[in-house]
């Protein structure tokens, strides 16, 4: 709830922009709704879906490639 995860990722970005990036990018599993919103509150967007990309205990997860300009 204090927005931590925002503060870093803003900070990521700021070293990213000082140091000639252009774009971030990321994956996500779909099913972590809490990440996929602070990336959205982020600026990220969808940019495609891995299907079946994260295996965990025998459960496969899709996954959202998801990116930003900084």
């Amino acid at each position: 709830g204090l927005r931590l995860g925002e503060a870093l990722l803003e900070e990521c970005a700021a070293w990213a922009r000082d140091n000639g990036v252009m774009i971030l990018k990321l994956g996500v599993s779909i099913a972590n709704a809490p990440a996929v919103l602070c990336y959205t509150r982020c600026g990220f967007t969808v940019n495609g879906t891995d299907p079946k990309a994260i295996c965990v205990d025998g459960a496969y997860y899709d996954e959202y490639w998801m990116s930003r300009e900084v």
